[in-house]
């Protein structure tokens, strides 16, 4: 990816998209977005043992809010 610019491009916006997808999204749906990737698994918030609902709260508020944390994967590091 290092050596494309049209791929970090594409990933660029493809994470801007997942994040666009993200903002003001209701805790339920993020968590059923998320149950539906592994049919299997624990909710996200009850894995974190979430029981007086802080962690959901505060989830809301950054999903709100678009505070999120967008990760770029890499392959190499070039000096741009």
């Amino acid at each position: 990816m290092a050596g494309n610019p049209q791929v970090r491009r594409e990933v660029v916006g493809q994470i801007l998209d997942y994040a666009s997808r993200l903002w003001r999204m209701p805790v339920e749906a993020f968590e059923q977005a998320r149950m539906r990737a592994e049919p299997n698994s624990l909710s996200p918030l009850d894995a974190l043992g979430d029981e007086e609902g802080r962690i959901r709260a505060a989830l809301q508020d950054n999903l709100n809010a678009g505070r999120l944390n967008l990760v770029l994967p890499v392959d190499q590091l070039n000096d741009d």
